[in-house]
């Protein structure tokens, strides 16, 4: 199969904050985004993307569960072929059963897990959510997810080859471009505090997410960042 076939969707992404109140103020409040009709996790579906918040305090978290990106792809053995071939390592995972989907655990992407599966139910909305982006009444659509890794140029170098997808810089740092926003690599002190570590709004959006910063009394960082339930908060 040839690389422009093989290239891969971000679909999901599975994060941890500390507080599921201001998980769902967060993405239900200010983004906008649906929460999902599940009883057993906290999840919100936004445009082109779903994700998944794993917190302490909230009785359907799954404790320690990684910090994932999940990839929707058009031929699974195919990727298997082409993750063999980058000399990676996958195993069997997925929320469908053996042989849905596979990962790329933490220590072989330098980041967080990477779940690649053909198919999607369970973890993503149906993709008739509107997806363009422009600011307004949401859903708002996200700019970047910030990860730590502990080299930035050598893992943006690492996850554009595996993933055949564009590498740019932003803020004098490496990132990976897809089609639901950039995937940023800032540098992490030590491989314990490697994952997701924030999340970029739209410039237009920045006068929304400071009232809404306000009234949920979060501090204001240097640079413009706000901290909420433990993510890094901030307009692109």
């Amino acid at each position: 199969m040839d690389a422009a076939r093989r290239l891969p969707r971000l679909r999901f992404a599975r994060l941890r904050m500390t507080d599921p109140a201001v998980a769902r103020a967060l993405f239900a409040d200010l983004l906008g985004w649906a929460p999902a009709h599940a009883h057993d996790r906290l999840a919100f579906h936004g445009p082109g993307l779903s994700v998944e918040v794993s917190t302490p305090a909230d009785p359907f978290a799954t404790p320690g569960a990684p910090d994932l990106l999940g990839w929707q792809v058009p031929d699974l053995l195919d990727w298997q072929r082409h993750c063999h071939r980058q000399g990676l390592s996958v195993t069997d995972g997925g929320l469908l059963g053996p042989g849905s989907a596979l990962q790329l655990a933490a220590g072989e992407t330098g980041g967080c897990t990477l779940e690649f599966s053909e198919r999607m139910e369970g973890r993503c909305a149906p993709p008739s959510l509107p997806s363009d982006g422009r600011p307004g009444p949401g859903p708002h659509s996200l700019a970047a997810i910030e990860l730590r890794v502990r080299a930035p140029e050598r893992v943006a170098a690492h996850w554009g080859r595996l993933l055949g997808l564009p590498i740019v810089r932003q803020d004098g740092l490496p990132a990976v471009v897809t089609p639901c926003g950039a995937l940023c690599f800032l540098p992490a002190q030590e491989q314990a505090d490697a994952g997701i570590d924030g999340l970029r709004m739209r410039p237009a959006e920045a006068g929304l997410l400071s009232r809404w910063s306000r009234q949920l009394a979060l501090g204001r960082l240097p640079a413009g960042h706000w901290m909420a339930g433990g993510l890094r908060l901030r307009c692109d």
